[in-house]
């Protein structure tokens, strides 16, 4: 869930990545959880349940990953995992 702002025309994508490791300091994205599947983000909202490809279920891809986030014209007040 995300707390964000966007100008008109700004955006936020999210991306969930495995867990990065001495070996593979850039880990690859999980797959179903990229930016290219994410949802664009765009308006004003206080509590907004990010999507990828229409679904958010989150379950099934392990307890240790991380999260990168795009976002142009935009400001992040507060993420919620």
């Amino acid at each position: 869930r995300l707390n964000y702002r966007c100008k008109p025309g700004g955006w936020i994508t999210v991306e969930l990545v495995k867990e990065r490791s001495a070996v593979s300091p850039d880990p690859d994205p999980v797959e179903g959880f990229s930016f290219a599947e994410s949802d664009r983000l765009i308006g004003d909202e206080a509590d907004r349940v990010v999507t990828w490809n229409g679904k958010s279920d989150t379950s099934n891809i392990g307890s240790t990953v991380a999260i990168r986030i795009r976002m142009f014209q935009a400001k992040l007040f507060a993420y919620k995992i």
